[in-house]
């Protein structure tokens, strides 16, 4: 008997040790199967993919009645069946979260298993299976700390649900959820990747759209500038006539005798047409200006010497109205009026601001006042005049404002000249300011900055060097201007031309070699290249850039052989040193002729043509009239003139291409030529003009006798 029941005792323990030996490999197969899982889950980032995985290894791992994955949705409260296996009801179904035991895992956020649902007579029958499931095993998914979704393992009858199986489907969960996160980040970078994609799609557009639109503004641009250009000559043209023939008349050269009313018939014509000339000159600099086409030159200029200047062109205003105009220098030495600036931009702008001053001004007088500090210097404008409110003050530099419409109508104006002058103060890097008191006066101040260059330009006699003017007291004969910071090439030179015709002026410096070309209006120009400061190459530029000099034929004298590009900036020759006498002999005497022959006038405007050929015959110039570019050429080289006056706007042939076509053929070569304009020049054609024109007239109602000097210049009348 105890025999039996000890063999009865082993055979259960033997069972015991088989059955928790299955339990074991069972186990570790579900265990293997969940790394699988895991691994395709991990593989995937495809969220339907990864929801057909959750249930087919809820299927596999758990042998269900029926398996559903629902998604939450929080905003609304409810689950969203998704996907599942022996379902009733079709995916999309919403389910309320509160009333289904989903609630509970939920809230757990861990697997819950119920084994006998029977009793929950308060829990509402999940409907994925259509009927109240026996037993029930629940996982909550969270993403990102979110509720995400629900994984639901149903039993028709209720049973026992082991613990393993519990810890198997939070397992499960887990990895879902570290799937999920993978795919709504995937997700997320590539709604990214769409939306970066499309952004550089939309910049790419607007940068074509950019680029249409800058494309329509340049050749608006163009237009603009084609028009300004046409309108410039059309009214220009015209204007030149009316102030070219008024003035003969009330000079009274041809023999004509005015009378009383008669001449200031001819007053009035000649001041209302040199007002309009202003209004379009005001116009086409600001054009100008907003373009960026305004250049700058600057240079060292002597600022007592140009406000006296502008006193002198600007005091037979003032005494026609009574009143004075005075300058007070700056104190101190030489030094003191020393300033590094564009020269004929702030001479503009005080013409314009001493002329307001003057037609604002009914008593009293107005006063050019400078003073300067370390590194700026002031020059001041004030009057006596009505002055401006206060509210006013800054209005009147914009464009086309004027403060007070009956003053205005009194003086006159077109509220462009402030505009301008501000301006182009900004352009020199300079500041325009205004005080002023009604009835009082007004004071507009100029504070421009002084260039370090303007403290280390030295004059011949702060080197030590003695003024060069070799044979200053020689009446005859042309003069050489030669510009060397070598004052023994200088003396060289000069002993190289004794005893022939030509009269040497020296400059030891470029800033001084362009102050004298301007002054003294040389016949040729000797240039050095390799000089301190301002080399030769940019003094080239600049003379040949300034219409006072860019007639003058400049040879190049350098050890630098460098050819072509003294002649793309405008070189008439070249000479390397050490040059012989014969050689320089001979290259001077080419380009300063004695010519005998006639003027060529070159205009389709008839009336040009007849107003330059009086002006000429009361010279007792022999004159030669072309319509056109094509009679133009065939006298030039018929006739052999001493000098083209030639007009660019013409129908046909241009007087850029006659000009061209002037410099390819040898005979007319070096012919030297004035282009006389209306035509509103863009950079590019001042460039052409600078290196093949001897110099460009502007049709603007220049006066007669500036015309007759720069011919007087270009042919060697006596002044």
């Amino acid at each position: 008997m105890k025999e039996t029941s000890r063999i009865d005792a082993l055979r259960r323990e033997n069972d015991e040790l088989r059955a928790a030996a299955a339990r074991q490999a069972e186990r570790a197969r579900r265990a293997a199967r969940l790394r699988g899982i895991t691994a395709r889950l991990a593989s995937s980032l495809d969220r339907d993919d990864i929801f057909e995985e959750i249930v087919r290894a809820s299927d596999d791992l758990f042998d269900p009645s029926g398996v559903a994955l629902l998604l939450t949705d929080e905003q609304a409260g409810a689950l969203q069946v998704e996907t599942g296996w022996r379902l009733a009801h079709t995916a999309g179904a919403d389910l309320p979260i509160a009333t289904t035991i989903a609630a509970r895992a939920l809230e757990a956020r861990h697997a819950v298993a119920i084994e006998d649902t029977t009793a929950m007579d308060a829990v509402f029958p999940p409907p994925a299976l259509g009927k109240r499931p026996g037993a029930l095993l629940i996982a909550p998914i969270r993403v990102e700390g979110r509720p995400y979704g629900m994984i639901e393992v149903y039993y028709d009858l209720p049973r026992a649900i082991p613990s393993e199986d519990v810890d198997l489907l939070d397992a499960l969960s887990d990895s879902a959820a570290i799937a999920l996160r993978n795919a709504t980040a995937y997700t997320r970078i590539l709604e990214q990747g769409a939306e970066l994609a499309r952004r550089n799609e939309e910049q790419a557009r607007q940068r074509e759209e950019l680029g249409r639109l800058n494309d329509e503004l340049r050749r608006a641009n163009v237009l603009k500038s084609q028009f300004l250009s046409t309108i410039s000559h059309e009214l220009r043209t015209p204007l030149t006539s009316i102030i070219g023939f008024s003035s003969i008349l009330l000079r009274g050269r041809s023999g004509e005798v005015l009378s009383g009313r008669q001449r200031d018939n001819a007053e009035r014509i000649l001041i209302s047409a040199r007002h309009l000339v202003t209004l379009i000159n005001d116009i086409l600099d600001l054009s100008r200006i907003e373009a960026g086409r305004l250049d700058v030159f600057r240079r060292e200029v002597d600022l007592h010497e140009l406000l006296e200047r502008v006193r002198v062109e600007m005091d037979g205003q003032a005494r026609a109205k009574g009143l004075s105009l005075t300058v007070e220098p700056p104190r101190g030495d030489a030094d003191a009026r020393r300033v590094v600036t564009d020269a004929d931009r702030l001479r503009q702008v005080l013409l314009n601001l001493v002329s307001n001053a003057i037609k604002f001004t009914e008593r009293g007088g107005v006063t050019l006042r400078a003073a300067r500090s370390r590194d700026t210097v002031a020059v001041a404008v004030e009057d006596t005049g009505v002055g401006i409110a206060l509210e006013e003050q800054e209005r009147v530099f914009d464009e086309f404002y004027q403060a007070d419409q009956s003053n205005t109508r009194t003086a006159g104006g077109t509220g462009l000249g402030l505009t301008i002058s501000r301006r182009l103060v900004t352009l020199l890097d300079g500041q325009l300011t205004l005080r002023s008191t009604p009835g009082v006066g007004s004071a507009f101040t100029i504070v421009l900055p002084v260039s370090p260059a303007a403290q280390s330009v030295a004059s011949p006699a702060q080197r030590g060097a003695r003024p060069l003017t070799a044979k200053a007291d020689q009446d005859d004969g042309a003069t050489v201007l030669v510009i060397d910071d070598d004052p023994e090439m200088v003396l060289l030179l000069e002993r190289a031309l004794e005893g022939s015709h030509y009269r040497v002026v020296g400059a030891l410096s470029a800033d001084d070699g362009l102050h004298r070309a301007r002054e003294t209006r040389p016949d040729a120009i000797l240039l050095d290249v390799m000089m301190p400061e301002t080399d030769g190459w940019r003094a080239l530029h600049r003379l040949k850039s300034d219409p006072r000099t860019a007639r003058i034929p400049v040879v190049m004298h350098t050890i630098v052989a460098d050819q072509a590009l003294g002649f793309s900036l405008g070189a008439t020759d070249y000479l390397v040193k050490p040059v012989e006498r014969e050689h320089l002999l001979t290259v001077l005497d080419r380009l300063t002729p004695v010519a005998m022959g006639p003027i060529l006038v070159v205009d389709d405007d008839e009336g040009i043509r007849t107003l330059l050929a009086r002006i000429l015959a009361e010279e007792n110039v022999p004159v030669v009239l072309a319509a056109n570019g094509e009679d133009a050429l065939r006298l030039a080289a018929e006739q052999a003139p001493r000098l083209v006056l030639l007009d660019l706007m013409m129908p046909g042939l241009d007087g850029f291409e006659v000009l061209r076509r002037l410099r390819r053929h040898e005979p007319t070569r070096h012919l030297p030529v004035v282009v006389l304009t209306a035509k509103a020049l863009t950079r590019e054609e001042e460039q052409v003009l600078h290196r093949e024109a001897s110099m460009v007239v502007t049709k603007n109602g220049v006066p007669l006798d500036r015309l007759l000097d720069e011919v007087r210049g270009a042919i060697g009348l006596p002044w």
